[in-house]
């Protein structure tokens, strides 16, 4: 009896290391239907098979930007982070592989047989560094313009010719506008620096580049920006520095998409903003109506193009388990399954 129970011990033992799961541990930046997107895709991956269990945690910028800022570098130097970590952006890509933050990834991809050349210019163009595979997207997001339909309509406009230009986009913004005698604001029609309207952005917009290309170096006074600049300068002087400070200070999280966007309350007619918007539409402000369309341009920027960057996975120098961990992104690029993750 007492062999017969130390037998099934030992073999329960053996059982459990023979089939013990590789656990990937995984940094998400947000939280939100962005977020619940991952969790619910990693859930659906540890059913698939018995081998590898991934575990996504939210921090806050994926430890590179936001309230988790210098926490990554922190966990690489330490020997302990992360198997895997989503961003939201590749402008992160060359710093971290140049630091020997990030892994190459080539090697790995042509072992569970992803190919770089399975995502378009944009998105497989911003993943090397040095010659080499660095990260892959998870999603490409483009920028547009959002047009609250009710306002418009109201307004006069006409929402099957949106604004193309500048002085359009201005014309439409006074006509949205609601303001008091003293000139305080009720309702602004759109304030250029709000949502995904950063100067970074809209440079492309406004026919300038943040490259010089010519001399192989940053150009941050360009064409593109000073037309920003000037932009920005002139909404503030139309519409009085102070009213629109006092405006703006009721938004709460102005820069982010959330239920206190103004956009989504009803409260700033236009906006630019991502693909991604949409979802914080439809949970917060599910009756609104809306339209979307390029973003106006200037200069000899293309009217009808966008700025695109995407969310990218990297994985960190020093992971316990890249390979499954590249498991998991190669099985997550699937064409159906990108799909899904986008909707």
């Amino acid at each position: 009896m007492r062999k017969s129970k130390y037998a099934a011990v030992l073999f329960a033992l053996l059982s459990a290391g023979a089939f013990a799961k590789t656990t990937v541990t995984v940094w998400v930046p947000w939280g939100g239907p962005d977020g619940d997107a991952i969790f619910n895709a990693a859930k659906e991956f540890n059913g698939t098979q018995d081998e590898i269990e991934v575990r996504p945690t939210m921090v806050a910028g994926a430890g590179l930007d936001g309230g988790g800022a210098g926490r990554f570098m922190t966990a690489v130097a330490s020997g302990m982070p992360p198997d895997l970590i989503l961003y939201w952006g590749n402008d992160t890509i060359a710093g971290l592989a140049k630091n020997n933050a990030i892994m190459p990834l080539d090697e790995l991809m042509a072992k569970t047989g992803l190919n770089p050349s399975a995502f378009n210019a944009a998105a497989s163009g911003s993943i090397m560094y040095g010659g080499k595979v660095s990260g892959v997207p998870e999603r490409i997001n483009a920028r547009m313009l959002y047009i609250n339909n009710d306002h418009a309509v109201a307004a006069g406009l006409d929402l099957q010719n949106p604004p193309k230009t500048l002085d359009e986009l201005s014309a439409w913004s006074d006509k949205m506008t609601k303001r008091e005698a003293d000139g305080k604001i009720l309702q602004m029609g759109f304030i250029p620096w709000l949502g995904q309207g950063k100067a970074e952005i809209l440079t492309g917009y406004m026919g300038g580049s943040l490259w010089d290309a010519a001399a192989g170096k940053p150009a941050i006074r360009n064409d593109g920006t000073a037309v920003v600049a000037d932009w920005f300068a002139g909404v503030l002087t139309k519409y009085g520095t102070n009213n629109v400070s006092r405006f703006t200070a009721s938004f709460g999280k102005a820069l982010q998409s959330s239920g206190s966007d103004p956009f989504v309350g009803g409260v700033v007619s236009m906006q630019i903003n991502g693909g991604w918007h949409a979802n914080f539409i439809r949970k917060y402000n599910p009756t609104m109506k809306y339209t979307v369309a390029p973003v106006p341009v200037a200069g000899n920027a293309t009217y009808g193009s966008s700025f695109v960057d995407g969310n990218t996975w990297m994985i960190p120098r020093g992971a316990k388990a890249p390979e499954a961990a590249m498991k998991f992104v190669t099985w997550f690029s699937q064409p159906e399954r990108s799909a899904k993750i986008a909707e």
